[in-house]
C-alpha cells in the first residue's frame, strides 16, 4: 500500500491512504476562463482558480467509496510537496461519496 503525505507551504496537511485495494490522487488544477453573468463577486473578465484535491476510491469500504481528505484552493507562490510513503497510518478521509 502506499500513502501520499501531502505538504503546503512547509506544513503537513494530511496523509491519505487506502487499505489494501483502490485508487489514491493527488491532482492540481488551474482553471482559466471568462467571466459570466452568474460569477457574483468577480471583477473583471477573466476568472483564475487553482486548487489542490487529494482523494481516491477505497475498496476495502462497503460500497467502494471514493473518499476525499482534501480540497484546498492555491495561490501564486503556494509550494506543494507530495512524500510517497509505505504502508501505515494514514488520516481517516474527511468526506466519503457513494456513487
Amino acid at each position: 500500500m502506499f500513502r501520499f503525505q501531502i505538504i503546503v507551504n512547509g506544513k503537513p496537511v494530511c496523509t491519505a491512504g487506502v487499505k489494501k485495494f483502490g485508487v489514491l490522487t493527488a491532482i492540481f488544477n488551474w482553471v482559466g476562463r471568462r467571466r459570466r453573468k452568474a460569477d457574483v463577486g468577480y471583477k473583471g473578465n477573466i476568472i483564475e482558480e487553482s486548487w489542490l484535491s487529494v482523494g481516491g476510491i477505497d475498496d476495502s469500504l462497503e460500497g467502494r467509496p471514493h473518499v476525499r481528505w482534501l480540497t484546498r484552493k492555491l495561490k501564486p507562490g503556494d509550494e506543494i510537496t507530495v512524500r510517497i510513503l509505505g504502508a501505515g497510518p494514514a488520516d481517516p478521509p474527511k468526506k466519503l461519496e457513494y456513487h
